[in-house]
């Protein structure tokens, strides 16, 4: 039984807390990649190093804000941490779930298009032709199959313009993010906020640091500072 947990944690590097190392074998144990690359990633160490710093005091240089009076403070420290890493581990879902390349934007755009006008030209054949069999010969029956075809040009009409209205929105949501870079202002919003509400400040540094793990590309430090001071989006906010 030892032999199938042991190998879970192997590939988690000493230097991550232990809190936030149990929380990956715990929720990143199936399918959990994203979980443990941010967890793994190497510059999260430095995030680690300055949470765990001491002071010339012996507390921590940038302590937890959470008063609690049944906890330690290294205790409270682990407990700040660990939610950053959880609010961090949420950024990393939804940023994964709403980015999109701009080639994969395009590719579906011109998806759907094609998609409303194949539905568009079966509405424009189906409604034009009758719908008769052996058994429909009457004028009665003409006249039916005449009306539930016209019903089917209506619900294909509506499922076309449905696929165009989407496509508008993938070309919108586009050009916002080319020009605002909305969803990375988002991110780097939310763990500042983050950082806020446990450590007292934004932290811009290990902000940018996060951010970046996070997006995969470089935020700098000087660009966190312009958001945060200049937000152009809502941060999310974090129960305190």
């Amino acid at each position: 039984m030892k032999a199938d947990v042991v190998p879970a944690r192997l590939d988690i590097p000493s230097w991550v807390p232990e809190p936030i190392a149990q929380y990956v074998d715990i929720y990143g144990a199936d399918g959990g990649r994203a979980l443990r690359s941010l967890a793994c990633d190497p510059r999260m160490k430095g995030v680690w190093r300055q949470l765990s710093r001491p002071a010339r005091n012996g507390a921590f240089l940038y302590p937890a804000r959470r008063p609690s009076s049944a906890l330690t403070a290294k205790d409270r420290q682990n407990a700040a941490m660990l939610k950053l890493f959880s609010v961090a581990c949420g950024c990393q879902e939804h940023y994964g779930e709403m980015t999109m390349t701009r080639g994969e934007a395009k590719q579906k755009r011109n998806c759907f298009l094609a998609k409303a006008e194949e539905l568009g030209t079966d509405a424009l054949m189906m409604r034009g032709q009758p719908r008769l069999s052996d058994e429909l010969v009457d004028v009665g029956a003409a006249y039916a199959g005449y009306a539930s075809n016209e019903a089917r040009y209506q619900t294909l009409l509506a499922a076309a313009q449905a696929y165009k209205d989407y496509a508008s929105e993938i070309s919108l949501v586009t050009a916002l993010e080319r020009r605002h870079d909305g969803r990375a202002r988002w991110v780097v919003l939310t763990v500042a906020d983050t950082f806020r509400i446990l450590f007292g400040k934004p932290m811009y540094g290990l902000t940018a640091t996060i951010t970046s793990v996070i997006l995969g590309r470089t935020i700098a430090t000087r660009t966190v500072q312009q958001w945060v001071r200049y937000p152009a989006v809502k941060a999310s906010k974090i129960a305190p």
